[in-house]
């Protein structure tokens, strides 16, 4: 029996040391604005969501993905192209994004006349016959690296996306027709900026020109970004430096009632894997319709087909002509009977013509 009360004694005394913990602890946690119960509850409704969760995992792999992308908001690119959507028209921001459009269009363009002047009928793309084989490679890197390079195309397809799940949402930040205009411009101006490069990198045949010119292509469509840059510092005014400085943005989905069933977060999801697959695309066809041209071209295929001859009026005399089966003969050669187009693989009477 002495026992047994002093076992008693202890299981009290620890009961009441821990019930004086719990009361330290609550205290303790009530002076930092934690509620211990509110606490306990959370842990409870998180082991229940746990539970849940762990039944599939998949589902519990996209929730976590849809619920961190529903509270995020998307930042507008910091380009004159932006410029185009959040200022009035005819405001000197305005006008300062269609300056800057026009000069990247306007030197695409003259680069593409430039280009396209190389070629014929012949030989559509300006290819040489020829070239080494590191410049064969410095062309399949120039392609990824550019590609790498260009972020007009896929930027002006993720705002297009952004904006369309506005509109799902019923919500109107900026003027719809302005944000196609402003991501219809970037992709002109992004798929004139491949087009140019892969002209570029066909028609060079040494490496050193080819990274030259992918470089200068490269600076010629970032035009916009540099001019947006100098009126963030203040080089084109008080005004400009002030729009220049502001941020625009799209709120977030967040918890509407129109997203209950998660249709937006797909909807997202679906967006950014269509802007992977044609930023994919755009590289992969690039990359085919060079091998294309390589392959081509080391069968010949871009070789000078045909050559005029003009030699004078020049003779030889005493000049020895040989005939099949024929011993040589003494005669006049006149160069000028020579004259004409010869043309590969064409021949009359076994002689080149």
């Amino acid at each position: 029996n002495n026992s047994s009360n002093e076992e008693t004694r202890a299981l009290l005394r620890r009961i009441k040391t821990l019930e004086r913990s719990v009361q330290i602890t609550g205290s303790v946690l009530a002076k930092s604005g934690i509620s211990l119960d509110d606490m306990l509850e959370g842990e409870g409704d998180e082991d229940a969501k746990d539970s849940n969760n762990m039944r599939n995992l998949f589902g519990r792999w996209t929730d976590k993905r849809y619920s961190v992308w529903k509270f995020e908001n998307y930042d507008l690119p910091e380009s004159t192209f932006t410029l185009l959507i959040t200022e009035p028209v005819l405001s000197p921001g305005f006008l300062i994004g269609v300056v800057a459009v026009g000069i990247c269009v306007l030197s695409l363009t003259l680069v593409l006349i430039s280009e396209w002047d190389n070629t014929s009928p012949e030989n559509r793309f300006g290819v040489p016959a020829g070239v080494s084989k590191e410049v064969q490679v410095v062309q399949y890197l120039s392609v990824v690296i550019g590609v790498l390079m260009e972020t007009e195309v896929p930027l002006g397809l993720e705002i297009i996306g952004k904006e369309i799940e506005q509109y799902q949402l019923g919500r109107r930040p900026f003027n719809r027709g302005r944000v196609f205009f402003s991501c219809a411009l970037r992709l002109v101006v992004g798929y004139m900026f491949l087009f140019s490069l892969w002209l570029v990198v066909v028609q060079e045949s040494t490496v050193l020109d080819i990274f030259m010119d992918m470089l200068a292509l490269e600076f010629v469509e970032n035009v916009d970004d540099i001019i947006y840059e100098l009126c963030k510092r203040g080089f084109f005014g008080k005004n400009l430096r002030i729009v220049t400085n502001q941020n625009y943005s799209y709120e977030p989905p967040g918890t509407e009632e129109k997203d209950k069933s998660g249709r937006m977060a797909r909807f997202s999801v679906w967006c950014r894997r269509t802007i992977r697959i044609i930023y994919y695309m755009n590289m992969a066809a690039m990359l085919a319709m060079l091998l294309y041209v390589n392959l081509t071209q080391n069968v010949g295929n871009y070789r000078c087909k045909s050559l005029s001859v003009t030699f004078g009026d020049e003779v030889w005399e005493g000049a020895l002509v040989m005939h099949d089966g024929m011993d040589p003969e003494d005669r006049l050669l006149i160069y000028s009977h020579f004259n004409g187009i010869y043309v590969e693989g064409s021949r009359i009477n076994g002689r080149p013509s």
